[in-house]
This record gives structure tokens, sequence and C-alpha cells, in this order.
């Protein structure tokens, strides 16, 4: 079976509600970070902390070109970044080298038949800079993230809502 991003997008947020962290929200776009981040999750004591899923070895070596790599090497401090950042792959997809500032969790499957999903953190992430989010920045994260489930569920509505339409034209 091969590993799929959104089941350990929706594994890790189990195994990180598990650790602690108050808030996990996957695909936060540009709106909160200066990129687009796999998974956000702030901790109760307001760190913040950014997760990459890798699935592939190709994976990892296209995230290593993107400029947000600069950025966390260096340790700017702003509340637009993440305090920790850890990748999140299956080990047969991890590199030899990673960059000094990442942790690492690994993901396996288990169960019967493959199902399940365990995640073990191999290298704890550094800090990269000690500001912590503030509770209206918290606020406005959870307000964008209502907004995309609000728009989401308006557009599974409106497609229910043709689906019924075009069904009724078919039985006339």
């Amino acid at each position: 079976m091969r590993f799929d991003e959104a089941k350990i997008q929706y594994g890790l947020h189990e195994y990180l509600i598990k650790k602690g962290h108050e808030y996990v929200i996957p695909n936060v776009s540009w709106s909160w970070l200066y990129w687009e981040a796999d998974i956000i999750s702030i901790t109760k004591s307001f760190y913040m902390y950014e997760f990459e899923v890798k699935v592939s070895l190709a994976d990892f070596k296209n995230d290593f070109k993107k400029i947000k790599h600069y950025d966390l090497k260096r340790g700017k401090e702003s509340a637009r970044l993440p305090s920790y950042f850890s990748y999140v792959a299956p080990e047969s997809a991890v590199p030899l080298c990673l960059p000094d500032y990442a942790g690492l969790i690994i993901v396996c499957m288990e169960g019967r038949y493959g199902h399940e999903l365990s995640f073990e953190e191999i290298k704890k992430p550094t800090k990269i800079h000690g500001l912590k989010q503030t509770e209206s920045s918290v606020n406005k994260m959870l307000r964008t993230l209502m907004w995309k489930y609000w728009g989401l569920a308006n557009a599974l509505n409106q497609n229910k809502i043709q689906r019924e339409l075009f069904d009724g034209q078919k039985e006339e």
C-alpha cells in the first residue's frame, strides 16, 4: 500500500492532538504564512509548529529548493514563520541529510492490512525563533479555517443541489 499525503495529514492530526497541541490546521495558505504549509499546529504555550509531509525522495528534493528554507535557516523572527519545523515521511522517503533546524517524524503503516498509521519522532526540531503567537493571531487563523470550511461546505451543497436537479430531470 502506498503512502497517501491526505491520510498522513489526518493521522498526524490525531498524533499531535494526543501530544498536547491545541490547534492542528491542515493546508494553511499564504494568507497566514509566507508560503503554503501541509499542517500548522499551535501549542498551549502559543508556539507555532509547521509539519511538511513528504511521500517520496523526489518530493524532499523539490522541497529543499524552496525559498522558505532560507528564512528558516536564518532564524528570522516573525509571527508568520513557525517556531519549529518538522518533516513527516515514511522511512523509505527520507534523504540522508536534513537541515539542522528540521525535526523528523517517521510514519509507518501498521495493522493487519497496513491501514493504520503510527508516528515516531526520530529527530526533534530546534527552535527557529522564540516568538509566540498572540491570541489575536490564533483567532485570525481559526477565522480563516472557518471560512475555508464554509466555502467547502457551500461547494459540496451546490454540487448536491445540481445532482438532485439533474437526477430530477432524468426522471421526467
